[in-house]
């Protein structure tokens, strides 16, 4: 799971450019564009120390696993090889 955490996590990272393009005004540190990227940078970072990071992914994986709903009514039988 942290793995999948990760590599959304780089996706996102890697878009904020694409915004930057789509929204020149943050660039202004008075504007409301550069408040919301200021708050996208700090949430596609997952923190600033390795700690935050740590913190922050296990809180997205504790909220995914609430989310996450499985059938047990439903045996899984071992594939034949």
């Amino acid at each position: 799971m942290l793995k999948f955490v990760k590599a959304v996590a780089r996706k996102n990272f890697n878009n904020v450019n694409k915004w930057r393009q789509e929204h020149p005004n943050c660039r202004y540190h008075d504007s409301k564009s550069n408040d919301m990227f200021n708050q996208i940078m700090l949430n596609s970072t997952s923190g600033r120390t390795e700690e935050e990071q740590k913190a922050s992914y296990e809180k997205i994986i504790k909220n995914i696993t609430k989310e996450i709903v499985i059938d047990k009514s439903k045996k899984n039988k071992p594939k034949k090889k």
